[in-house]
């Protein structure tokens, strides 16, 4: 469904993983985005209070994975994400 924006393969294997309760890479970066995205009428789960920051977990992740890359990579995944936002509709709730 959102496979022809940019970012769209992040937005679904994010939402797939979220929808499965796996914090994955890609469910990070949509927590990141949550607000807007919800803003956008996706469904991202809001994190609780208790949670370390999406921002924190995903950095932590990727450098567990890629070592000193780490911070290119998130750098790339939050550039995505902005222009997943800015490619989608904004939803406006009945009633307005």
């Amino acid at each position: 469904m959102y496979r022809d924006l940019p970012g769209g393969e992040l937005l679904e294997t994010g939402l797939r993983d979220l929808s499965q309760g796996i914090k994955s890479i890609p469910a990070l970066v949509l927590m990141i985005g949550g607000a807007r995205l919800r803003r956008h009428g996706i469904a991202i789960p809001v994190a609780r209070p208790s949670d370390s920051t999406a921002e924190e977990s995903l950095y932590d992740a990727l450098f567990a994975e890629h070592g000193a890359d780490a911070y290119r990579i998130y750098s790339a995944l939050i550039d995505q994400l902005v222009s997943l936002e800015n490619a989608l509709p904004i939803i406006k709730p009945t009633g307005e």
